[in-house]
């Protein structure tokens, strides 16, 4: 196995791990803070399909580890998801540093409990999204390009 597919396997890994944790963790969030605010279900259709279509896109991204070497496409693919995760996880990050540091106030009340552990895993999440964001884009410079004969 070449050192791209190497890479392109260990960002799949990571990225099948984070979408499986990310939807966990997103269904007890919105339990947490419906159970805190009266609403009318709407961010349980927003996770509904915030989780198809990050099965879609792990779809895709296996699919591009086993095409890696074969088809110029999905190099570029696995660059241009590359780039989308580490703009997330710099997002991410910021936003989870935010959350912790507005957590901490008590003017919250119950709300501010549900945000008290979001703030945490958003952190976590902007790791994760940083290591598949590296390991995608070393896959795509590791990996082979395709010769063209002129």
């Amino acid at each position: 196995m070449s050192k791209g597919r190497k890479m392109a396997l260990i960002g799949a890994i990571i990225m099948s791990v984070s979408q499986f944790i990310g939807f966990f963790a997103s269904a007890v969030f919105l339990s947490a803070l419906t159970a805190a605010a009266t609403g009318d279900g709407s961010p349980f259709i927003g996770m509904i399909f915030g989780t198809l279509f990050g099965l879609i896109e792990l779809g895709f991204v296996w699919v591009a580890f086993v095409r890696l070497n074969k088809e110029r496409g999905w190099r570029i693919y696995l660059l241009v998801i590359g780039i989308l995760a580490g703009v997330g996880a710099a997002s991410g990050l910021l936003g989870g540093l935010i959350l912790g540091l507005i957590s901490g106030v008590p003017d919250f009340g119950n709300v501010g409990y549900a945000f008290a552990g979001y703030g945490v895993y958003s952190v976590f999440a902007a790791l994760m999204s940083a290591a598949v964001a590296v390991f995608f884009i070393l896959a795509f410079t590791f990996s082979k390009k395709k010769e063209t004969s002129k």
